[in-house]
């Protein structure tokens, strides 16, 4: 948190930020349009220059903007370091169709071991006992573990007797725990969400290993038709409040905030106030166009108008939350 700092204001309790930053204006006008998304980490570093903000609210109506330019622009470049932060985590995050392809193979692949381990019966035995009794949140860093040391005995097992079904086991428990152990984070939450709530989730032996495998074939399958179900596109709370934010900000210097997606009496889908081309332009200093739509920021618009809305209403929970 930056030393200097002036009393919250605002509906969700915002911090003045004195001399956020000191950008260089002699940078000039920026393309924000040709930001290349390998840069986002370094733009989180270089916050726009005064002209540029200057360009972002000049269509702007602000009547309480004199004499306090610069420290709008601070403001901007605070909101617009939250936004990048967003941009920068989204970008590391797989898609929704990456998400079921992932769940998908993990269930064919926890399929292919539990048929594999019917094929042969291995009498493996784990020696070392677990520290604490093992839930569902740690199925994922020790089931691949169990995984590896059965794995090791299957394969010198089978050279010793020369099993092929071994080879077989050997394998599916290899192959499942790669995919387990690098799961992305967003796969592996759908997947623990549907797993029971125990703490029998130790693998001693080959029976318990299939019992945890079984167990985490259904869950994988639920996640995956639970989140088909859903369908969309991902929520994006945090760019609804990076809105919100910008409304909180045209509002205190005098200006006003509203939303219309029409042309005239046609539905256009893209933001057609002042404000709604403020916020769009805004949104495209962070990020390259095509990954932040004119009907996308429409609908972060809307949702974001609808809980000020809800916020401002008497005896709001909202907004008493908010302070």
């Amino acid at each position: 948190m930056p030393k200097r700092v002036n009393p919250k204001w605002g509906w969700t309790g915002m911090v003045r930020l004195e001399g956020y930053a000191s950008p260089d204006d002699a940078l000039g006008e920026l393309d924000s349009h040709s930001e290349p998304a390998g840069d986002q980490r370094q733009a989180l570093h270089r916050p726009l220059a005064g002209a540029q903000c200057d360009d972002l609210i000049k269509d702007l109506d602000l009547p309480l903007l004199d004499g306090h330019r610069t420290e709008c622009h601070d403001w901007l470049n605070w909101i617009r370091e939250d936004a990048l932060r967003e941009c920068l985590r989204r970008s590391q995050q797989p898609t929704r169709a990456e998400i079921h392809e992932a769940l998908d193979q993990t269930g064919q692949l926890l399929r292919h071991f539990v048929d594999a381990s019917e094929q042969r019966h291995a009498d493996w035995i784990v020696q070392e006992s677990p520290i604490l009794a093992p839930g569902p949140l740690t199925v994922f860093w020790l089931f691949p573990r169990r995984l590896r040391t059965l794995a090791d005995y299957a394969k010198k097992k089978a050279r010793h007797a020369d099993i092929a079904e071994l080879v077989v086991l050997a394998n599916a428990a290899d192959r499942l725990a790669d995919v387990l152990m690098l799961l992305d984070w967003a796969s592996s939450d759908k997947i623990s969400r549907e797993l029971p709530e125990a703490y029998d989730y130790e693998v001693r032996h080959l029976v318990d290993a299939v019992r945890i495998a079984q167990r985490l074939e259904h869950a994988t399958r639920t996640a995956l038709e639970t989140s088909k179900k859903r369908g969309g596109p991902l929520p994006q709370p945090t760019m609804v409040q990076v809105v919100i934010w910008l409304a909180e900000l045209v509002e205190r210097y005098g200006g006003t905030f509203t939303h219309n997606p029409y042309v005239g009496t046609a539905y256009d889908g893209s933001p057609q106030t002042p404000a709604g081309l403020f916020v769009l332009n805004f949104m495209w200093t962070c990020k390259p166009p095509l990954s932040a739509s004119p009907q996308t920021v429409s609908n972060w618009m809307a949702a974001a108008i609808k809980w000020r809305n809800r916020a401002r209403a008497p005896n709001s929970e909202i907004r008493e939350r908010s302070f």
